[in-house]
């Protein structure tokens, strides 16, 4: 009898792994799509860049490098925290870790700004945020806008990032035109593996980059690296969570991703 229960736990065991096995080959991208990916500008001296994160720990973890480069670079970053992070009840401990993050970014404590908005709540809040998302474009003027991808499978991401395209294509529509980068975070099969592997590029998710996007490479030297790793460790509260460590741990790669967004002018209404 015991020998059965051990033959069955091994034959759901292989099933599973089997199952994951596929799940992985059938939404992953070879590794060699990396070298087919152009490589990201990044801004230089005398230019801007306006990066809007939803949560505290998105900015580090999605594009924590790209904003080390920009800033070593010479360019002046600003970062805009849509939420206040207390889903748990903790936002005084992230503002905190935030700061501290980005510190190790390079970014300079005047060039952050908090908009408070309820953590999960921003999609209630779009007729505020998308407003008030045009009016710092109007006011940073800049040449770079970095954003969470308005398919991100987290409600906050994808809402951030709708009222970041409204934006830009009511300023479009005038004439006044960004260049505008969108980055993931949560979709299904990304990052694969989630898990610490630094010997594996990150390529985008099979199932969005068949949607004829421009998607870029980021290609982090080991000052940004090492930047990056030391920002995302200052988000002690995140580590801790168990079903969030594998997320953070799949986008500690040598290269993070932004896809180029082609945003059409609109009429606003």
């Amino acid at each position: 009898m015991k020998r059965r229960r051990l033959w069955a736990c091994a034959g759901v065991t292989a099933v599973i792994v089997i199952y994951l096995l596929l799940a992985f080959l059938l939404n992953a991208l070879p590794q060699n799509t990396f070298y087919k990916l152009a490589e990201c500008p990044i801004a230089g001296a005398g230019q801007r860049v306006l990066v809007f994160t939803p949560h505290p720990d998105d900015e580090s973890i999605a594009i924590g490098g790209y904003i080390f480069n920009s800033r070593a670079a010479g360019s002046q970053v600003r970062v805009i925290l849509a939420t206040d992070g207390n889903h748990l009840g903790m936002r005084d401990q992230r503002y905190q870790e935030f700061k501290n993050a980005t510190d190790k970014l390079l970014i300079l404590p005047e060039e952050l700004r908090f908009w408070n908005y309820p953590d999960g709540k921003l999609s209630d809040h779009f007729n505020e945020l998308e407003p008030q998302v045009e009016q710092e474009i109007a006011a940073f003027q800049p040449e770079y806008v970095i954003y969470s991808h308005p398919q991100d499978r987290h409600t906050d991401h994808a809402a951030l990032g709708r009222a970041v395209e409204t934006a830009i294509a009511k300023r479009a529509n005038a004439g006044q035109n960004v260049q505008a980068y969108a980055y993931l975070v949560h979709y299904k099969y990304y990052p694969e593996p989630q898990m610490l592997t630094r010997q594996r590029f990150l390529l985008p998710p099979l199932t969005v980059s068949q949607h004829n996007e421009v998607w870029n490479k980021v290609t982090l030297t080991v000052e940004a690296e090492t930047a990056k790793n030391e920002a995302i460790h200052k988000y002690r509260s995140q580590l801790l969570n168990p079903f969030l460590r594998p997320l953070f741990s799949g986008l500690m790669r040598s290269n993070e991703l932004l896809v180029r967004r082609d945003i059409q002018p609109v009429q606003q209404i």
